[in-house]
């Protein structure tokens, strides 16, 4: 069921939405309730199941060719999977990065 191509992303989106709420919450830090603390780790167990999932998917629908056969070394092949990862890497990390500084700018605001 999550492997098609319709939900490749909302997956994306909502790992990337994990990323940003799991750096706000650990940046948050001594404020956060046992509720917190769990919601942080399910953030991340669905982060790394659907993570998992999504990286699974994006190499198969690459290599899916007519003829069924992919040699790893093509170039053509190498190089659709490495900017498949980098861009889901570009958007995690913006994402953390923005969660990180607004759970920080809550944790050091002054009165």
């Amino acid at each position: 069921m999550l492997h098609t191509a319709a939900l490749i992303a909302p997956i994306i989106g909502y790992c990337s939405f994990s990323c940003g709420m799991t750096s706000y919450l650990w940046c948050k830090g001594k404020e956060l309730s046992k509720l917190g603390w769990v919601l942080a780790i399910f953030n991340v167990a669905a982060f790394l199941y659907l993570n998992h999932i999504l990286l699974i998917d994006l190499i198969q629908r690459v290599a899916d060719t007519s003829d069924g056969y992919i040699s790893i070394f093509d170039d053509d092949f190498v190089s659709d999977v490495s900017r498949n990862t980098i861009q889901i890497m570009i958007t995690y990390i913006a994402a953390s990065t923005a969660g990180g500084y607004f759970g920080a700018k809550k944790k050091f605001k002054q009165d």
